[in-house]
């Protein structure tokens, strides 16, 4: 069952000046009440009501949240419209049959040196009039004047049942109210008739006649960082501390409690002194969050670069500006975000509150790697086209590659066929982050053509070299048998066969230049010509490629004849190098 509504973040804006037409229900009376005033509070009195109905059709509960307010400004007397323009909050549930909320006793704020203090006394009564515990005690304040509320959890100080805080504040009033709720959940609320409190100035001591004197000066700012003595003198002087009620000065009083300390002193003459003493003898809390928040590579690595943002917070004296920095940033920040290292990387942090406590926050071990590994190069096979009794086996192919951060965890290849055709395969080069670079090569599994035959070979079988000096020539109007073998192997000592089902060897015939120059006198050669461009297979015994090449028409000079042999897709199985002859009118 809910109990109690908190109020954690708010935000507003105030429109001045303001008149409101209508601010409460009309009844019958209305017309005798005059219209109502907000010189001395404010309307509605506060943001959160839990109601509660509980009838023949069950409980049903409801949060209202009043989002406007109004009242008169006590510096410029005219009306103000508050708009709150954000609320965020929570509701507190129980099972207890306890529903009375805790008493707001007294509540005191003073701003010092950028920072606003707050104290207080709070009581709790169960539904039966015992004694109840108040487990949680916050001030809700205007942290900028500029509409920003922020919520301050007060610290309890169970020797003096005193309940304070502080926080930095850069504004030049603060404006506030207080939440307190039980261990039931129930939940107080309290503002100064709904116009919230003013935190006040330290007060400055009146009167020579008492005396509060402080065993030592502040450590840092107004705030001390551990316990002080203070002596209060004067004529039958009596004192009072965070509220107790005055007792005779016989001594030094010691203040220990973190928070703000009101010291009150009195004389039998007349003396009157007032002195607030601020201790903060807590360190700051820091925290830290990494986001990815767990490494996203493998074995404890981050392949993204992680980024660390430390978080402090202080419940007393508040954290000192720009304190929260990480040890070493230029310019100071509170998060950093990390570079790739071979080695594991340490990130620490240091936050300061207003009384000079310093508290250190540190993740160690983080493992950064931002770059793949290198371009993986193949081992044991090449780009090309390999004959059938060439292609190197599987287990003779690999891949090197390298890793400067985290290391080469692996380099695979995968892809492998010893099938006729085009192939490629993939190598994965892996580093121990996880991260990868890939590389392909794509070979050809088929044959090898072996040189041209005769008529076109020459003597020294140098056809290939187009300037040689020895090249067969042939007469124009000649029909020359184009022939080739076909190998299995580089060696060509495995003669090609039987081709591949569905496969065509095709002839390529061009004009090299216009050069007739040989050594070898002009033939003629007869032949029943072929068309097409598809060579044709002699089967047993010659087992070769034959094309009858029709020249009638063709100029003088030089020329090459190429075979190309295409499986049934089209992928080249075997090609041979271009050979030269000359044709002569």
């Amino acid at each position: 069952v809910a109990h109690g509504v908190v109020v954690d973040t708010l935000t507003s804006a105030d429109l001045t000046p303001f008149d409101p037409d209508n601010v409460r229900p009309t009844v019958d009376l209305t017309a005798n009440e005059p219209e109502p005033q907000f010189t001395d509070e404010a309307w509605p009195s506060k943001v959160p009501t839990l109601v509660t109905l509980d009838d023949t059709n069950g409980l049903r509960q409801n949060v209202n949240l009043a989002t406007g307010q109004f009242f008169v400004d006590s510096a410029s007397r005219q009306g103000v419209e508050r708009k709150w323009t954000h609320i965020g909050g929570r509701v507190t549930y129980s099972a207890s049959s306890d529903f009375v909320p805790p008493t707001i006793d007294a509540i005191s704020s003073f701003i010092s040196n950028g920072t606003v203090t707050f104290s207080g006394r709070f009581a709790d009564l169960t539904e039966t009039g015992g004694p109840g515990t108040v487990t949680f005690a916050q001030v809700v304040y205007d942290a900028d004047n500029a509409g920003t509320w922020r919520a301050l959890q007060l610290q309890h100080d169970a020797n003096s049942d005193l309940w304070s805080g502080g926080a930095t504040f850069g504004g030049t009033q603060v404006q506030f109210f207080v939440e307190v709720c039980d261990a039931s959940g129930n939940c107080g609320y309290s503002s100064n008739k709904g116009r919230y409190f003013d935190a006040q100035p330290l007060p400055t001591p009146t009167g020579t006649k008492v005396t509060i004197t402080p065993s030592r000066d502040p450590d840092t700012g107004t705030w001390y960082r551990g316990p002080l003595s203070v002596t209060v003198a004067g004529d039958a002087a009596t004192v009072s501390v965070d509220g107790d009620p005055f007792a005779p000065a016989t001594g030094p009083l010691t203040l220990a409690g973190d928070g703000a300390h009101i010291v009150e002193g009195r004389s039998a003459d007349g003396g009157d002194a007032t002195r607030v003493f601020l201790v903060d003898a807590l360190a700051p809390a820091i925290t830290h969050t990494i986001a990815p928040a767990a490494p996203d590579g493998t074995n404890g690595w981050y392949k993204t670069a992680p980024s660390v943002t430390f978080a402090c917070t202080d419940d007393v004296s508040g954290v000192a500006a720009g304190s929260c920095v990480v040890d070493g940033s230029s310019p100071q920040a509170s998060q950093a975000t990390l570079g790739e290292s071979a080695s594991p990387q340490t990130i620490a942090a240091t936050a300061v509150d207003n009384a000079g406590n310093a508290a250190h926050d540190s993740v160690a071990g983080l493992k950064v790697d931002l770059t793949d590994p290198a371009v993986p190069a193949f081992t044991g096979i090449q780009a090309k086209i390999y004959g059938t009794a060439d292609l190197p086996p599987q287990s003779a192919i690999g891949c090197t590659s390298s890793d400067a951060i985290s290391g080469l965890q692996s380099c695979i290849v995968a892809g492998y066929s010893s099938a006729l055709g085009m192939h490629t395969l993939t190598a994965t080069a892996t580093d121990n982050a996880g991260r990868t670079r890939t590389n392909t090569l794509t070979y050809t599994v088929g044959f090898v053509v072996g040189d041209v035959l005769q008529p076109i070979r020459t003597a020294t079988n140098d056809q290939d070299n187009p300037l040689a000096s020895d090249l067969m020539v042939h007469k124009i109007n000649s029909t020359i048998p184009v022939k080739f073998q076909v190998y299995l192997d580089a060696a060509k000592t495995k003669l090609l066969t039987s081709p591949p089902a569905g496969s065509v060897a095709r002839i390529t015939f061009k004009k090299y230049d216009s050069s007739t120059d040989s050594t070898q006198p002009t033939t003629i050669v007869s032949a029943t010509p072929d068309t097409g461009d598809a060579f044709r297979w002699t089967g047993a015994t010659d087992y070769q490629y034959i094309y009858n090449l029709q020249t009638k028409g063709q100029t003088a000079g030089t020329y090459y004849v190429m075979l190309t042999l295409y499986a049934s897709d089209g992928t080249v199985l075997a090609q041979s190098k271009k050979q030269y002859f000359v044709l002569r009118s």
